[in-house]
C-alpha cells in the first residue's frame, strides 16, 4: 500500500508540474495578447479612422474600437499636457530677473519696512 501511495504521490507530482508549466505558458500568452492590444488601442487613439469606410474595416478586423467620447476626452487631456509643458518650457527659458514675482509677499514687506524705519533712525 506504500508503494502506491508514492506512486499516486508521484503521479500527482507530475500533474502539478505539467499544470505549473500550463499555466506559465498561458500567462505568457495573455501578456503578449494585452500587449498587442494595448499597442493596437494606442495607435487607434493617435490615428483615428478618417471615413467611416476605414472604422468598418477596422471593425470587421476585430479591433476594438475607442468611443469618440472617450477619444475626445483623451485628447483634450493631451493638448493641455503639452500645453502645460509649452508654458513650462517658456518659464524655464525667461531671464531670472523676469522670472521673479512682481509683488512681494506680507513678510518681506514687513521687512523691508522695518529696514527702512531702521534707516530713517540713523
Amino acid at each position: 500500500q506504500v508503494s502506491r501511495l508514492k506512486s499516486d504521490l508521484r503521479v500527482t507530482q507530475q500533474e502539478k508540474e505539467n499544470l505549473k508549466q500550463e499555466v506559465t505558458s498561458l500567462n505568457k500568452q495573455l501578456q503578449m495578447a494585452n500587449e498587442k492590444l494595448l499597442h493596437s488601442n494606442s495607435s487607434m487613439m493617435l490615428s483615428p479612422p478618417q471615413h467611416p469606410r476605414e472604422l468598418q474595416e477596422i471593425q470587421q478586423q476585430g479591433c476594438p474600437v475607442v468611443p469618440s467620447e472617450q477619444y475626445q476626452q483623451l485628447q483634450h487631456q493631451f493638448l493641455q499636457a503639452e500645453r502645460c509643458q509649452r508654458l513650462q518650457e517658456e518659464l524655464e527659458n525667461q531671464p531670472m530677473e523676469t522670472n521673479m514675482p512682481q509683488a512681494l509677499l506680507p513678510e518681506q514687506r514687513s521687512l523691508h519696512a522695518d529696514t527702512y524705519r531702521r534707516i530713517g533712525h540713523l
